[in-house]
């Protein structure tokens, strides 16, 4: 166990690293790194794979084999250790032109032993300009991988199923966002786009239901949707927030939708954007940006009559924006957050704070300066969570890509897991 001492705070203060009511030290109870190391493949790695201290990630071949094929490694790695790989081929059947792109392919943890890996097929038909049609269809691909034996279970290509990543713009290469509902070995996927929120059940075998429009609302290119699925009884929240470009008037809408479809409209706020949510210790936690030092925040359960936003005094530093993760601390005792903060002296190294935010809007500080990733590492994201005991996990994930296309130059992933009280 180790403790950091005054004056790492002090150091803190005097560099303008961040602006809170107070400074409290972290006690560390535990510590470890994993680091993997690859050639030339492509790395698929998103915040949704990372699991308490197990992270799921796969290295995939940079370049197609074929027409419509694409080999990929999963691995699922606790941090102290290598857990689990299986090797997976993600392929179309198609005989024309297509394209999986490695960017797009994400990595979902599914109960004790399986994992979900959703992928798109960018299928070229350049004959189809003649007919004034588009010239690029897209498919929506979802494997079950059970790393138990490695068998892969994955749907069909179903014009149904892409309705779920239907965009006006048939060019585009960013897809409405997936949110999933998991059961042990089963789960919902949603998507909001288009004034539609659409939903399907995928069941161990890979074979996906009909999708069905689960709520209409009213389209606007200045709103950016978000499904928050909350569990099978209760249904999903559901919040219309304006874009952070939108410049003028500002309202963000948050509603429960329950799983028959039925809207409870929930709370309105004017002059936010960007919202973060927490859905742990048994509440419902929205943070949201208003402006360069300040976000608002409520935190609630299903059924308050009231429910109340207060603000935060936390900075958006220019270089490095917003904190991008809230976690409910237990009623009453407010959040946590992690503020990223460029050196005063070094603007291209970030170092990371985790933050706790009070009821009343005041921010805490809590001095832990070994967090981030180094000068020389990109930094991917930083989780929060908790143990079974009680105890705080802060979870970071950095990489550094070679700069040489020397095939003996190797790539580094590290995944960081503290464990913490405070």
């Amino acid at each position: 166990m180790s403790t950091f001492w005054t004056f790492s705070a002090i150091f803190a203060a005097l560099y303008g690293i961040i602006i809170v009511s107070s400074v409290s030290l972290l006690t560390i109870l535990d510590e470890a790194t994993f680091i993997d190391r690859w050639g030339e493949n492509h790395l698929v790695l998103s915040e949704s794979g990372v699991e308490n201290t197990t992270i799921y990630y796969a290295l995939c071949d940079r370049y197609m084999q074929g027409r419509g094929k694409k080999g990929c490694t999963l691995y699922r790695n606790k941090v102290y250790s290598e857990d689990a790989k299986c090797n997976i081929t993600l392929r179309f059947e198609s005989g024309r032109a297509s394209l999986i792109p490695t960017h797009l392919i994400t990595i979902e943890p599914l109960g004790k032993d399986r994992a979900i890996v959703s992928w798109f097929v960018r299928e070229y038909t350049p004959e189809m300009h003649l007919y004034n049609k588009s010239i690029v269809t897209s498919h929506l691909r979802l494997s079950i991988v059970n790393f138990s034996n490695c068998k892969i279970k994955t749907t069909k290509v179903s014009e149904d199923l892409n309705r779920l990543i239907m965009s006006k713009n048939d060019y585009k290469l960013g897809f409405a966002k997936l949110r999933y509902l998991k059961g042990e070995d089963e789960f919902e996927v949603l998507s909001a786009s288009m004034g539609k929120v659409y939903r399907s059940s995928i069941d161990a075998e890979g074979v996906a239901s009909p999708v069905d429009t689960l709520l209409t609302y009213p389209e606007d290119v200045l709103v950016e949707p978000l499904i928050v699925p909350l569990s099978k009884d209760k249904g999903y929240l559901f919040i219309e927030s304006p874009s952070p470009h939108l410049i003028g008037k500002k309202e963000m809408a948050v509603a429960l939708i329950q799983p028959n479809g039925q809207r409870e409209n929930l709370t309105r706020i004017e002059g936010v954007d960007s919202p973060l949510v927490s859905l742990v210790n048994g509440l419902i936690g929205i943070c949201a940006r208003q402006n360069e030092t300040t976000m608002k925040c409520t935190q609630f359960k299903l059924g308050d009559k009231e429910i109340d936003w207060f603000s935060a005094n936390i900075s958006c530093e220019d270089y490095v924006g917003c904190p991008g993760i809230i976690y409910n601390l237990p009623e009453g005792e407010g959040f946590l957050t992690v503020k990223s903060v460029a050196r005063s002296l070094f603007p291209f190294i970030v170092d990371e704070y985790p933050v706790k935010i009070g009821l009343d809007g005041k921010p805490t500080q809590l001095v832990f300066s070994r967090m981030g990733c180094a000068k020389n590492q990109d930094h991917l994201f930083t989780k929060l969570s908790q143990d079974d005991e009680g105890h705080y996990r802060l979870s970071s994930a950095c990489v550094k890509y070679s700069s040489y296309k020397n095939t003996f130059d190797l790539n580094y992933l590290w995944f960081s897991n503290y464990i913490y009280t405070i």
